[in-house]
């Protein structure tokens, strides 16, 4: 999608953020940049792979609507997890085909290239908004000499880990619901019922569990944490009572934008069972699994020589020759 400005100095290719972010009804909407950017560049942009027009990536819609609660207070295993995430990851591919293994942010930085060279620009001013700057990073990663400008706002940090961006994201979304529960409570015109925000939400949360609501908890978090980067307190606060009202959705396919953060995010996490393969090794050695009271480790059978790891530690090694599996 293209708007024209009236004299442009150059094209300024937007990537939205998400991963389920539109650039292309950004740029209909006239939202993806601020009007004085708008005024002296033609703005360009598109959906990525596996979002919205792009092809979405498509799950099963049970499996979307009902994963397990990753809670441990509330039961919850690693294993029941595991399973679930293999299942879901099988649906995906089954409805989406071969699509899913072509939807990460190298992938999207290939396509940013295939649109410069169809616009016949030698190169490119580029704009990402936040998980939009990881395909900004890659596409100067790959193609330093083809950008003109880079600005990339609310920069995505890959070098972090899933572990550690995940409590970040959690850190950040629970004090901004702080804040929105502090205004809801002070605000006469607040939707939710009571003006108490936290009961709402936990209640709701819990609805959604018990697959009572329209939404997934999933979507339900996501959606809700969408409304405090401007912030829209009070679009947040007619959203939450709208979910009881929601239909529920029926069953089949239906997209899956996490799709994307899973590709970027290649988790490797060891199989059940003793014995098993675990991680890649050096050339020539095979590391095998077990399970101890420290959590799973791996062992290095090349030289008799022991390796282990643990999920915390790191790697380290020992020549004790006595088994442990």
């Amino acid at each position: 999608m293209r708007r024209a400005a009236h004299r442009p100095i150059g094209t300024l290719l937007f990537m939205p953020g998400g991963p389920d972010g539109s650039g292309v009804s950004e740029v209909i909407a006239g939202d993806a940049v601020p009007a004085e950017l708008a005024a002296r560049f033609d703005v360009v942009s598109f959906d990525p792979h596996g979002t919205n027009g792009s092809n979405p990536v498509r799950c099963d819609a049970d499996l979307v609507a009902n994963p397990p609660d990753a809670n441990p207070e509330a039961g919850a295993t690693f294993a029941s997890v595991m399973d679930y995430s293999r299942a879901l990851g099988r649906s995906c591919r089954e409805h989406t085909g071969s699509l899913v293994d072509h939807v990460d942010s190298v992938s999207v930085a290939r396509d940013m290239d295939a649109v410069r060279a169809a616009l016949g620009e030698r190169r490119l001013w580029l704009y990402g908004r936040s998980y939009g700057t990881l395909a900004g990073q890659m596409y100067a990663e790959r193609f330093p000499s083809r950008v003109r400008a880079l600005v990339l706002d609310s920069v995505f940090d890959h070098s972090l880990t899933p572990a550690e961006f995940l409590s970040s994201e959690a850190a950040t979304g629970e004090d901004s619901f702080g804040e929105f529960a502090a205004w809801c409570a002070a605000t006469p015109s607040c939707a939710v019922p009571g003006r108490d925000a936290r009961a709402a939400y936990d209640s709701l949360y819990r609805r959604s569990i018990a697959g009572e609501l329209a939404v997934p908890p999933m979507e339900l978090v996501n959606r809700t944490v969408s409304f405090f980067y401007e912030p829209e307190w009070p679009a947040a606060a007619e959203y939450l009572p709208s979910l009881t009202t929601q239909p529920r959705a029926a069953a089949g396919a239906v997209p899956f934008p996490m799709g994307t953060f899973c590709a970027d995010h290649r988790v490797r996490t060891p199989r059940r069972g003793r014995g098993s393969r675990c991680g890649s090794g050096r050339s020539g050695s095979r590391r095998r699994c077990g399970r101890t009271s420290r959590g799973w480790r791996c062992r290095c059978a090349r030289r008799g020589r022991r390796r282990s790891r643990t999920r915390s530690t790191g790697w380290t090694c020992t020549a004790r020759r006595r088994s442990w599996c």
